[in-house]
């Protein structure tokens, strides 16, 4: 019974917190949690002590802690980061969508793939041994964990925590996916010649295709929308994290404080996966105003599909949202399932 080991744990954390003759090694063990919370046990003390005492030292330790995973990393802005992979995919790929799938179906199957994931990334986080000097895989992994960690607090508390409090874990959530995000983006521009050069040599072999241009192109292809799986992948990661509607209000503080493109495309993903109804005004507004790039008007148009498949929508507004971004219809007399959308679990 592991959990019976992580709750006792962080009980004794938290009684001997104030304690004058205990209370600096008990810090001293909080920091160390906060700095190795990649590890699943560490992680779950530390949910179990956010829990027990509420104290803003644990808070502190663990934001003090995210920030300086991949410190040096800027936030990917999903525009500029990425224009090297537009250079020859200018027109976005057609996305269309089966207007007769089963939402039920596909979203209980989601969720089955997403806790095998999730089984997964626990046993390779554990697996990993303790260094001195963490390493960029490690380090990818510890954003990843603390990102999940760190939203799960601002959500399970919501209601007891300080707006500021609220709004600083939601903001490092967001940050620390988007740095994590730019590692990936550096080391695919950084790469781009060799990847180019292994996918031609695959599509030669393995397809048979001989000519130069179809070569170049199909290579572009394969990179861009590598990096549109990435980036879906990174976004549905922050939105699965601290994604609440109970916290509505501090989303648009974040978004007024960190104004880039892939932050005002992480809201509309929280809203599309959290809020009982659907901004699909926001979501014609941002890809309007995004239709002439083409990683991120592709990019909105993968989250809307997913969306589709796996909640339903009213046909009148799915329709309408389908005919604005452009996503194609296959059956488009399928008559839509208009339940009110299952409100998704915080």
């Amino acid at each position: 019974y592991p959990y019976l080991y992580y709750y006792f744990v962080a009980r004794h954390l938290r009684d001997n917190f104030e304690d004058p003759a205990k209370g600096d090694d008990v810090k001293t063990w909080i920091t160390t949690l906060a700095a190795q919370v990649y590890r699943e046990d560490y992680a779950n003390i530390l949910i179990f002590f956010a829990y027990l005492s509420k104290h803003p030292f644990i808070i502190d330790e663990m934001l003090r802690a995210a920030q300086n995973i991949l410190k040096d990393v800027p936030l990917c802005d999903l525009d500029a980061d990425v224009a090297f992979a537009t250079t020859v995919q200018l027109v976005p790929p057609t996305i269309s969508i089966d207007d007769d799938s089963d939402t039920r179906t596909a979203r209980d199957k989601h969720l089955r793939a997403q806790d095998g994931s999730d089984e997964n990334k626990a046993r390779s986080a554990n697996s990993r041994e303790d260094r001195a000097g963490i390493d960029q895989i490690l380090a990818i992994n510890a954003a990843r964990k603390t990102l999940d960690i760190l939203g799960q607090i601002a959500r399970n508390f919501s209601g007891s925590l300080k707006a500021d409090a609220k709004t600083r874990l939601t903001e490092e959530c967001y940050a620390i996916g988007l740095r994590t995000l730019k590692v990936f983006t550096i080391a695919f521009q950084e790469n781009q010649a060799l990847l180019r050069e292994m996918m031609e040599k695959y599509f030669r072999e393995k397809e048979g295709i001989k000519d130069k241009d179809e070569l170049s192109k199909r290579s572009a292809q394969f990179i861009f929308l590598l990096l549109e799986f990435l980036s879906f992948e990174t976004l549905k990661a922050i939105s699965n994290a601290v994604g609440s509607e109970e916290l509505r209000e501090i989303y648009p503080r974040v978004l007024k404080k960190l104004r880039l493109k892939s932050v005002e495309l992480t809201d509309v993903t929280i809203k599309m996966d959290h809020f009982r109804d659907l901004p699909s005004k926001q979501i014609i507004d941002f890809y309007e105003a995004n239709k002439k790039n083409p990683f991120l008007s592709t990019l909105i148009r993968f989250l809307v599909r997913e969306h589709f498949y796996l909640f339903p929508v009213k046909r009148e507004e799915r329709n309408r949202i389908c005919d604005k971004l452009e996503i194609r219809k296959n059956n488009p007399l399928m008559i839509i399932d208009e339940r009110r959308k299952y409100k998704p679990a915080s």
